[in-house]
C-alpha cells in the first residue's frame, strides 16, 4: 500500500481478502454412521471371487475404526453385498465372507474388540440399482455398517 496517500499509518490499515468461496465439502464417514446410523460404500475392493480386501480407496475402514475408538459403546453390523452375477447361493456365502473380512481387518489393524461387530451377508438380495452396466454392478458390490 503507498502511504503517501493515506492518512492512516501501517497500524491502522486491516488486510482485506476478496474474490474467494467456499466450498461445500462432504460430511466424514464417521459422522454419518454416528448421526444416521448407517453407512454405505463400494469403496472397499475386494478381489474377484474372493473375500480378500484388496484395497479401501476411500479410507472407510479407517474412518469407522476411529468412530469406534472414540465411542467405546458403539457397536455395528457389518453387511456384505454382491452383484447379481453367479448363483445366488454362491453370492450369499461370499457377501458373508466379505462382511467377515472387513470385521476381521479392525480388528487385526485397529484392535477393535470383535465381540462389538456383527457379519451378515446379504448376496445380490438386496441391489440398490440394476447390474445391466457396470456402474451398476459396481454399486450394487457394497459394504453396509449399521449402529446396533
Amino acid at each position: 500500500i503507498d502511504m503517501s496517500t493515506s492518512n492512516y499509518t501501517n497500524d491502522q490499515l486491516g488486510y482485506y481478502v476478496s474474490n474467494f468461496r467456499f466450498a461445500e465439502g462432504s460430511s466424514d464417514k464417521r459422522s454419518k454412521l454416528l448421526t444416521t446410523g448407517k453407512l454405505e460404500t463400494s469403496g472397499i475392493l475386494f478381489a474377484t471371487n474372493s473375500a480378500e480386501v484388496k484395497s479401501d480407496n476411500e479410507g472407510t475402514i479407517k474412518e469407522v475404526a476411529a468412530a469406534m475408538t472414540e465411542n467405546p459403546d458403539l457397536k455395528i453390523k457389518i453387511i456384505g453385498h454382491t452383484d447379481a452375477i453367479g448363483k445366488p447361493d454362491a453370492n450369499l456365502i461370499l457377501s458373508a465372507k466379505r462382511a467377515e473380512s472387513v470385521r476381521d481387518a479392525l480388528v487385526k489393524n485397529y484392535k477393535i474388540n470383535a465381540d462389538r461387530m456383527e457379519t451378515e451377508g446379504k448376496g445380490s438380495s438386496a441391489p440398490v440399482t440394476d447390474d445391466k452396466s457396470e456402474a451398476g454392478k459396481t454399486r450394487n458390490r457394497r459394504v453396509e455398517f449399521v449402529k446396533i
